[in-house]
Formats: C-alpha cells, sequence, structure tokens
C-alpha cells in the first residue's frame, strides 16, 4: 500500500443520488404551455376553472375519488356544517394514472387545480391517489422548461419542501423531495410534481 492509498481510503464513497434515477425524455405526445391567462394543451387553450369534460375530452376518462363531507376533529360541529355547507358532497379529484396527471376540483364538475407528477408517485407521503406513473410529455412555462421558470425562486424557508411563484392569474408550485440539497444544487430531476393553481 502507497502512501496515497491512505488518503483514498478515508476518502468518504459519493453517495448515490436519487434524482438520478428518472429520465424526464419525453415519452408521450402530450405537450402543456401555461401562460399568465391560459394553459395551452396539445394546442388548445383552456382556462381555469375548466370543466371536466374539456379534460376528458384531451386526456379520456380518468379515474375519481370522491372524498364526501369534512369532519375535522378540532373544529366545532358549527365550523364543520359551516365549511360542509360551502362545499358539495360531491368533492372529487381525478386521476390520469397512465399520463402521471392530477386534478383538483370542489364538487366534481370543475379543475381548479392541475398537477404534473414528475416522479413515480412511491413516497410514502403521497396520497395513494396521487399517479403512479410520472408524466412523459412536455412542460413548459411561457414556452421555456418549467424549472428555467422556478430556479431563481428561493424556498420560503431552509427545510421546506417547495418553492412558488406567480404567472398572471396562476400560481406556479413546485414539490421537490431532497430538502437537504442546497438549491444551487438542485435540478429539475430533483422535483416530484409541478402543480398549477389559481391565484386566490
Amino acid at each position: 500500500m502507497g502512501i496515497f492509498d491512505i488518503f483514498r481510503k478515508n476518502k468518504p464513497a459519493e453517495e448515490h443520488d436519487p434524482a438520478e434515477d428518472y429520465d424526464r425524455t419525453p415519452s408521450q405526445d402530450i405537450t402543456i404551455n401555461v401562460t399568465e391567462e391560459y394553459i395551452e394543451i396539445n394546442g388548445k387553450q383552456v382556462v381555469l376553472p375548466v370543466k371536466m369534460e374539456e379534460l376528458f375530452d384531451m386526456f379520456s376518462a380518468a379515474q375519481k375519488h370522491t372524498f364526501g363531507k369534512i369532519d375535522i376533529d378540532f373544529l366545532t360541529k358549527e365550523d364543520n356544517d359551516f365549511i360542509n355547507e360551502s362545499v358539495s358532497e360531491q368533492r372529487a379529484n381525478f386521476t390520469w394514472n397512465d399520463l402521471g396527471l392530477y386534478a383538483y376540483t370542489n364538487e366534481g364538475r370543475y379543475a381548479d387545480c392541475l398537477m404534473v407528477m414528475l416522479r413515480p408517485s412511491t413516497d410514502g407521503s403521497d396520497p395513494e391517489h396521487y399517479p403512479q406513473n410520472m408524466f412523459g410529455g412536455t412542460l413548459t412555462i411561457s414556452g421555456a422548461h418549467w424549472f428555467e421558470f422556478l430556479k431563481s425562486v428561493k424556498p420560503e424557508y431552509s427545510n421546506s419542501s417547495n418553492k412558488h411563484r406567480t404567472l398572471g392569474r396562476y400560481v406556479i408550485y413546485g414539490e421537490f423531495t431532497e430538502r437537504e440539497f442546497k438549491d444551487k444544487k438542485r435540478t429539475d430531476k430533483h422535483y416530484s410534481h409541478i402543480q398549477i393553481s389559481l391565484r386566490s
């Protein structure tokens, strides 16, 4: 053993970056481009909230998840009743499992939020109804790669698992899984999904 072998032996092994396991090469013929005023899906413009029928026409039928009435245990009965009066008993969200897409609704008829999965949903903290497959199409924001839009935004706090930025009528959220990464080292592969929501 030579003298330099001592230094090599004490050098820590590089940890595997799980983000590298996901191939983001487009594999589906779906393009989504978010602009300040609308979302363009395969050349067709839609505006949130959008009728679910429009999304079914574009993506085919989806798996429906109904939620029924809310019963939050730390709220009083009156508060729970008030919340339930403002939403229908038919609250539902929809999953396109093969496409890696998810839509949030309040009453099952209009989507006011779309989620694009950038990784398979294997994390135990993800709701079980999230798509199990990742989106294989192309997602852009104002015509540029979505990561360019979020890259310059700083997370709200040090242990944050997401960052967000407004764009016209929308808020774009990027959820990432490796919180310990310094933001300047985080790449597009570190993100688990992008959520496009109406501004409140």
